[in-house]
């Protein structure tokens, strides 16, 4: 009775060193490197983000006011100076971006070369990352199809007002359907990542 219950220890013991052998191997070879693959798509998507937003803003001052001092595009990527600046007398900057990217299909083109590089990162990212929260999924295909969108002959119309109508929810943090909103949705979600 005393060896089958050494057997038995013998084997328990044995299963428990596998067992966390295994987990340790798992935590080297799996759980870190996919940890440091997804800090360095975060980093990355984020300064794509904010590169995104000040090349959007220049396209848009150059389009509005011409010349301006070269920092002002990264100030006015904070939302509430964006707003302060666009929406000042009746929103005459604005609506002189809008209809510079109108009369002007070079920068037109510059704009949506922009979208659709941020979208070419997102769809990095979507290929590339094992996404397990189904917002974080949802949020970045819906940001990838609706820029591809705007980009696309499905605007003819009028694409100036697509692509104006977001980049002010982006850039004003502003949600046709909930209002203004304090927290960036977008870069919300690539610290979810």
């Amino acid at each position: 009775m005393l060896q089958s219950i050494g057997r038995t220890n013998s084997i328990a013991f044995n299963l428990a060193v596998g067992y966390l052998v295994s987990g340790i191997f798992w935590i080297l070879v799996v759980y870190l490197p996919e940890r440091a693959r997804r800090s360095v798509l975060r980093e990355n998507l984020s300064r794509s983000y904010q590169r995104f937003k000040e090349a959007a803003l220049q396209i848009l001052l150059w389009s509005s006011i011409g010349t301006h001092d070269s920092r002002m595009p990264e100030d006015l990527c904070d939302h509430r100076k964006f707003k302060e600046f666009f929406e000042a007398n009746k929103s005459a900057h604005w609506y002189a971006a809008m209809n510079g990217l109108q009369g002007s299909e070079i920068r037109m083109r510059e704009l949506v070369l922009e979208l659709e590089i941020f979208a070419d990162e997102v769809g990095y990212v979507l290929n590339n990352a094992n996404i397990q929260d189904a917002k974080v999924h949802r949020l970045f295909k819906v940001l990838k199809e609706n820029i591809y969108r705007l980009h696309s002959n499905a605007y003819t119309d009028d694409q100036v007002k697509y692509v104006g109508r977001f980049l002010w929810e982006v850039l004003a943090r502003w949600s046709f359907v909930d209002g203004q909103s304090e927290n960036d949705i977008i870069q919300d979600t690539i610290e979810r990542l």
